[in-house]
């Protein structure tokens, strides 16, 4: 009788472990899947070193690009209170030109809407990030692309029934010249448009009333709705377009283009994520903050810890 309480007792404690360690484990898995990964890198070919060209060195030399960027687009591209160029864009535009020598100069402007004005105009040779399309590419060239950034819709909490872009039943704020604007209409024909200058303005027109719903990155919209403590905001739905960014070139600069596709492709994988974790901490976590994950991962080691001391004294305890 003794000897079979004993097998009891063992197997018990066998189960006991086994189920706690897929406890552990799961918790382990879970607090990795939260790390940042809406934004991948898109290029196919990684290589540390960069291989220029005698003309492409030779332009390195002689010039420095004129760069123009959304002055107004958090976490992504904006200029921030000092008046510098920042975010995930500005970040990797420093490994490229790191990598690749070449000096580049950011030109302010006041909003998106006037920096493709200027575009259009032929003032500048790059432009910072920005979505491909048949517009676009009559003035300029495009690097392969590095983010992809899917777009949803946010809304009041009140109209949480607003899933998709067919939903929608009243006005849309949109940022003035984005590629969003397009698309709703694409989805939504007689949609009826608000334009705003920047992202937090559409946001703020959710916000106050004046716009049913806005259409944007998820990575935005958790950026403002957390900055801003806009409560009532969320995301209510998803979208069939994401934003699938590329570098600009001006149209009649191939060897500039050249350079910065090679610069693109010298950025490894690990370069690539460490900025996304900097820019992207919060993103995605439980609660959506970071902390917690890690205040799990304690616990479940801890409780772990507990339990197998238990056993072990329930072991000593059989044995008696």
């Amino acid at each position: 009788m003794l000897e079979i309480n004993n097998v009891m007792i063992g197997n018990f404690r066998i189960h006991i472990f086994l189920f706690l360690s897929a406890v552990l484990c799961l918790t382990v898995l879970l607090c990795l899947a939260s790390a940042p990964a809406v934004l991948a890198k898109t290029t196919s070919t990684v290589s540390n070193s960069v291989i220029l060209t005698s003309e492409e060195k030779t332009y390195i030399q002689a010039n420095r690009p004129l760069m123009t960027y959304d002055p107004s687009w958090p976490p992504f591209d904006y200029r921030d209170g000092n008046g510098k160029h920042s975010g995930i864009i500005a970040d990797i535009l420093r490994l490229i030109t790191k990598k690749t020598g070449l000096r580049i100069a950011p030109i302010h402007t006041n909003s998106w809407a006037e920096s493709m004005d200027l575009v259009k105009q032929g003032r500048f040779d790059i432009v910072s990030m920005l979505n491909q399309s048949e517009e676009r590419l009559v003035h300029l060239n495009f690097t392969t692309p590095i983010m992809n950034s899917p777009l949803v819709i946010v809304a009041r909490s009140a109209n949480k029934d607003i899933t998709d872009l067919q939903s929608i039943t009243g006005p849309v704020a949109v940022v003035d010249s984005y590629q969003t604007e397009q698309r709703v209409l694409r989805s939504k024909p007689n949609a009826t448009l608000l334009k705003a200058g920047s992202t937090e303005e559409t946001l703020k027109m959710v916000n106050d009333g004046q716009a049913q719903v806005t259409v944007l990155t998820e990575v935005e919209a958790k950026h403002f709705i957390r900055e801003k403590g806009w409560d009532q905001l969320e995301i209510t739905g998803s979208t069939p377009y994401s934003n699938i960014l590329c570098i600009g070139v001006r149209k009649d600069d191939k060897v500039l283009l050249s350079i910065l596709q090679k610069g693109i492709d010298s950025i490894t994988i690990s370069k690539h994520e460490k900025i996304m974790h900097k820019w992207l901490a919060y993103h995605d976590h439980i609660d959506d903050n970071p902390l917690i994950n890690w205040k799990i991962l304690v616990l479940a080691i801890i409780s772990l810890a507990v339990s197998i001391i238990v056993i072990r004294k329930s072991g000593a305890i059989g044995k008696k």
